[in-house]
């Protein structure tokens, strides 16, 4: 939706699936492993927004590692840090 419709401050299931294949399922440096990926989605403190996520990751990847910078910057490209 917000990738290929624009909406502010939305995204759609397919925005979703195209980041999390592209942390997860497209072999890429940075990419994570099921257990990173469900220790930083699973343990999302408060609501489920982008910046509760990125905060997690950050947390639990380390800020300035190869690993957080793919996952942020997959996703802006993919539409889900709204």
């Amino acid at each position: 939706m917000r990738k290929f419709c624009y909406a502010q401050n939305r995204s759609s299931e397919y925005d979703w699936l195209t980041f999390l294949w592209a942390i997860n399922g497209k072999v890429a440096s940075g990419t994570l492993s099921m257990p990173e990926l469900f220790a930083v989605l699973g343990n999302v403190s408060g609501s489920f927004t982008w910046p509760n996520i990125r905060s997690r990751a950050a947390s639990h990847l380390g800020a300035n590692s190869p690993k957080f910078i793919h996952f942020a910057n997959q996703a802006t490209q993919n539409g889900t840090d709204f």
